[in-house]
């Protein structure tokens, strides 16, 4: 288990960029009007090439290609009197030794101003704005060799290969976000928080018995164990879970709460545009967490996320970006469904992400 997810842990993200989160549109240019219609198309990298932090740097992977991360996305927003509403969705594709593993990701958001107000014009005051939104990912299967031994009293046994079926998160949240206009900047600050939770269809395995294949099965509270066909009078044997160094099918899935802050500064020239936004994020995930401190491990449940951006608008119609995101915990927070007993020490490592992108304005 510790190895399925060591690298989906350490490259993948899902969230929006809620560290950039404001109350008004950002116009293309100064003195350009409120967009009302926005169509975002880019794409992400992770590797070492583009790490030019050095985040990369000095891990087990450094130079393998183990982690590298590349990811597309389509963003439509569409703003209409008060309102606000998005849409978005992720292709993700990450390098994990002999494996790619393929992640979908979504997100969908509305947004409203409590002013009433329509459009995106400075103001003396201050704009306020309530924000729903719900987020998440799935992987059809998450599959990964392995040599680990499966230690329960006398038994001969060990898995070759781990699978995850169906693996999957989902996020609900609200935040209420203010932005005033004020020194040629935008300022903008957000507080909010919601519930996470992490399921999948099943989790099976292949491996040896007393050198004969097994298909194993970690149902709930068990583990059923099923010989192959070649085996001839091999027996079907039920372990409880209780008897296992862990619980699969239990420290797979979880449920959480959360809160967030955070705030940013955006400049606005004539066809420029400059942002950086700061997230802070605090998790509680119930059981989880008090297992891998009872095991000695070290639990996460905080992430500091730095987000700058860099917006060049060549038409009024067209503005191009080039996005950098640094977490002080690699994805946490981000990727709940990567989060689990066994891979939670891999998110001790700080890690950075670039986007380009292109966005169509209306």
């Amino acid at each position: 288990m510790a190895g399925l997810l060591t690298g989906l842990a350490a490259a993948t993200s899902a969230a929006p960029l809620d560290a950039l989160l404001t109350a008004r549109p950002t116009e293309a240019g100064r003195g350009a009007p409120s967009p009302r219609l926005e169509l975002e198309a880019g794409g992400d990298l992770a590797n070492d090439q583009v790490d030019v932090l050095g985040l990369r740097r000095g891990s087990a992977y450094e130079g393998t290609g183990i982690g590298d991360y590349h990811g597309s996305h389509l963003k439509l927003t569409a703003r209409h009197g008060p309102w606000q509403a998005e849409l978005g969705g992720w292709q993700r594709r990450l390098r994990d030794r002999d494996n790619t593993h393929r992640i979908h990701s979504w997100q969908t958001a509305l947004q409203w101003r409590l002013d009433g107000a329509d459009d995106g014009t400075a103001s003396p005051g201050t704009a306020w704005a309530l924000r729903a939104s719900a987020w998440g990912s799935r992987s059809g299967q998450l599959s990964r060799s392995t040599g680990a031994d499966l230690q329960v009293e006398d038994l001969d046994a060990g898995m070759t290969e781990l699978r995850l079926h169906g693996q999957r998160d989902l996020q609900t949240q609200f935040d209420l976000i203010g932005s005033r206009d004020a020194f040629g900047l935008r300022w903008s600050g957000f507080v909010g928080g919601g519930r996470s939770r992490v399921r999948n269809d099943a989790v099976s395995a292949s491996g040896i018995v007393g050198g004969c294949p097994y298909a194993f099965n970690f149902a709930p509270g068990k583990l059923v164990a099923t010989p192959d066909a070649s085996c001839g009078d091999a027996l079907i044997f039920v372990i409880p879970s209780h008897l296992m160094p862990y619980d699969a099918a239990a420290e797979t899935t979880w449920r959480a709460r959360w809160m967030h802050a955070g705030g940013s500064l955006r400049w606005v020239g004539e066809q420029w545009t400059l942002a950086l936004g700061y997230e802070f994020q605090q998790w509680q995930r119930n059981g989880i967490d008090a297992l891998i401190t009872a095991r000695g491990g070290t639990a996460y449940r905080r992430n500091h996320t730095l987000v700058g951006e860099v917006g060049w608008s060549p038409q009024p119609a067209l503005r191009l970006l080039l996005r950098g995101q640094l977490m002080q915990h690699q994805w946490l927070g981000e990727l709940p469904m990567a989060y689990n007993t066994q891979t939670a020490t891999h998110f001790a490592q700080r890690h950075g992400l670039v986007t380009a992108g292109v966005q169509l304005v209306y």
